[in-house]
């Protein structure tokens, strides 16, 4: 059994990314919602593809702010789309269940199984 500290997982706020126009040697770009500059908070809350292919976070991009940041330009003309996964809280466990009641505030916690 472990504890589950953290905020309550939510249903997160998934909105689709503006375009992007590529030129083949930019590799930075503004995200945009709508038209209004987004920071996703983690390269891991974004999904993108380039081409028709998904992308793996880190390895072919990151996310600094409100900018995406390509490992490798991408060509001049590719297609894009991207979906920002919003705020889908974060866990934390502890394994060996040393969180009890009476160390958080308020005094209630949810048990996890596993």
């Amino acid at each position: 059994m472990s504890s589950y500290i953290g905020l309550t997982p939510l249903n997160g706020q998934f909105r689709k990314l503006d375009g992007l126009t590529f030129n083949g040697s930019t590799t930075q770009f503004d995200l945009r919602v709508a038209g209004v500059l987004v920071a996703p908070g983690s390269t891991m809350n974004l999904i993108v593809s380039l081409n028709g292919q998904i992308k793996e976070p880190i390895t072919d991009y990151l996310v600094v702010g409100n900018q995406i940041q390509f490992s490798v330009a991408p060509t001049g003309g590719s297609s894009f789309w991207g979906i920002l996964l919003g705020n889908v809280g974060t866990i934390y466990e502890v394994a060996d269940s040393s969180i009890t009641a009476s160390k958080i505030v308020g005094g209630t916690f949810k048990t996890l199984n596993g």
